[in-house]
């Protein structure tokens, strides 16, 4: 899906990716999510039939791409779980085995409470986000303001988990033989969802 310009106004267009004048070019390199598929379109002489337009002219944005968003938020907020949920258990396969100076990491009470944390925080993750799929089954007005919140809090918990794990592993974390590093690296990409959040979170809530 394409998001252009007809006579000023916004629109939505489904477009082949073998279409003619149509080059895509894959973006690679990045920190992140690789599974993202991020690329650069450049279109020359490149002709959509009318038949691919997704709602009406000037409906691009506020209708087709905001509708995907408030959807795909949903989801993001969920991988977001399950990133804090990979740190948890990684951490605790860790300081069960690893010993300091005769004591199991476990045993430490630093290392206690970013456990702690990592779990009440993972468990109020989730129920934001069950809540917020439940007010979508309720066609509840809240919904898309719920969803917003439980991928704010989410993608906080996730990034603030992933740098206890590599904490927890210390310069194992650092390591490519544990999988703390490349949760840290992919934790990354919901930087930009813990400012947008923030701030339209706030908004909400001051009316």
């Amino acid at each position: 899906m394409v998001f252009a310009q007809c006579e000023d106004q916004a629109v939505a267009l489904l477009v082949e990716r073998n279409t003619p004048g149509l080059t895509i070019r894959p973006i690679s390199g990045l920190l992140g999510f690789r599974g993202s598929l991020l690329a650069e379109l450049s279109f020359e002489d490149c002709r959509v039939p009318i038949d691919n337009l997704v709602g009406n002219v000037g409906f691009g944005v506020s209708l087709v791409a905001n509708h995907g968003l408030t959807h795909g938020r949903y989801s993001t907020a969920w991988g977001a779980v399950g990133l804090a949920q990979a740190c948890l258990n990684a951490s605790l396969d860790y300081v069960m085995e690893r010993k300091q100076f005769d004591h199991y990491l476990k045993e430490h009470q630093l290392i206690q409470q970013m456990i702690a944390d990592m779990v009440t925080n993972s468990i109020a993750a989730r129920h934001l986000c069950f809540r917020a799929g439940q007010l979508w089954d309720n066609n509840d007005v809240t919904a898309t303001f719920a969803t917003s919140l439980a991928k704010y809090f989410s993608s906080v918990h996730a990034f603030k988990s992933a740098k206890d794990a590599v904490q927890i592993h210390g310069a194992n974390g650092c390591s490519n033989k544990y999988p703390v590093r490349k949760i840290y690296a992919r934790c990354q990409d919901y930087g930009g969802c813990r400012r947008e959040h923030s701030d339209s979170t706030g908004l909400n809530c001051a009316g």
